[in-house]
C-alpha cells in the first residue's frame, strides 16, 4: 500500500512539476528523423526518456508487487488500479505538452498588469523612429520610415528571468510582444475589438504562422508562432 502511495506522489509531482515549472519543457527535445526525401517519419524525446524510465520503472514494481500478491487477494480493484497506472502514465506522455502550455498560460494571466504597463504609450503613440519610452528604455524602429517593430535594446523585465525582447504593432493595432528568458519563445498579445491572434509577417520580413493561442485576460493573449522562410 506505501509503494502505491509513492507512486501516486511521484506521478501528481511531475505533473506539477510540467504546469508550473517554465523550464520543464527543456526537458522534452525533439529529435525529428527524415527518410532519404526529406520527409519526417517519426520523433523520440531523448532527455524524457530518463523520466519515462524512472516512471515506468516504479510503476513496474507496483504492478509487479500488485501480480504477485496470491490469488485469493489479488481483487479486481487492484488490476484496476494497475490498468490505471499504466494509463496515467501513457496519457501523461501524450499531453505533457498541453500541462505545459496551460501553466504559462496561467503564469502570464498575473503579469497583465505589467504588460499593460509597457503597452499603454504605445496604444497612445506608436513610435515613428527610433527613441526610448519610460518602462521600455531605448529601441530601434524597422522598417525606417513607417516603422512595425521595435528592437528593444535593454529588454524590459517582467520577472525573474523573462524579458519582452521585441514588440510588433498589427494592422488592426494589435500589440505583441516576444517574451524571451526562462519563460520565453512565445509571444503575448493585446487585440483591440474581440480580435484574436493570427499569423503575420513582422516588421523585418520575418513570418510568423500560428500554431496555437489562448486568452489570459483583458484583451490579452498568449500565443505561439511557427517561423517560417
Amino acid at each position: 500500500m506505501r509503494l502505491w502511495g509513492i507512486h501516486l506522489l511521484a506521478f501528481g509531482t511531475l505533473i506539477a512539476c510540467a504546469a508550473l515549472d517554465p523550464l520543464f519543457g527543456s526537458f522534452w527535445p525533439v529529435w525529428h528523423f527524415e527518410t532519404s526525401t526529406g520527409h519526417p517519419i517519426g520523433r523520440v524525446l531523448p532527455s524524457g526518456i530518463a523520466l519515462l524510465v524512472a516512471g515506468a520503472t516504479l510503476s513496474a514494481i507496483v504492478i509487479r508487487t500488485g501480480l504477485r500478491s496470491t490469488p485469493k487477494s489479488r481483487s479486481l480493484l487492484q488490476l484496476l488500479a494497475i490498468t490505471a497506472v499504466i494509463a496515467l502514465w501513457c496519457s501523461f506522455s501524450t499531453c505533457h505538452h498541453a500541462l505545459a502550455w496551460h501553466g504559462k498560460r496561467l503564469r502570464f494571466a498575473f503579469r497583465t498588469d505589467q504588460l499593460e504597463s509597457l503597452a499603454a504609450p504605445l496604444r497612445r503613440s506608436w513610435p515613428t523612429e527610433d527613441g526610448k519610452l519610460e518602462g521600455l528604455g531605448p529601441f530601434m524602429a524597422y522598417p525606417f520610415g513607417t516603422p512595425q517593430t521595435l528592437l528593444l535594446l535593454e529588454a524590459p523585465r517582467l520577472d525573474g528571468r523573462v524579458y519582452v525582447a521585441a514588440i510588433e504593432q498589427g494592422e488592426t493595432g494589435a500589440i505583441r510582444m516576444q517574451i524571451m528568458g526562462t519563460d520565453g519563445g512565445d509571444w503575448v498579445e493585446w487585440h483591440p475589438d474581440d480580435g484574436t491572434p493570427s499569423s503575420f509577417i513582422g516588421g523585418l520580413g520575418d513570418q510568423h504562422q500560428l500554431a496555437k493561442f489562448d486568452r489570459i485576460g483583458r484583451g490579452w493573449y498568449l500565443a505561439r508562432y511557427q517561423s517560417t522562410e
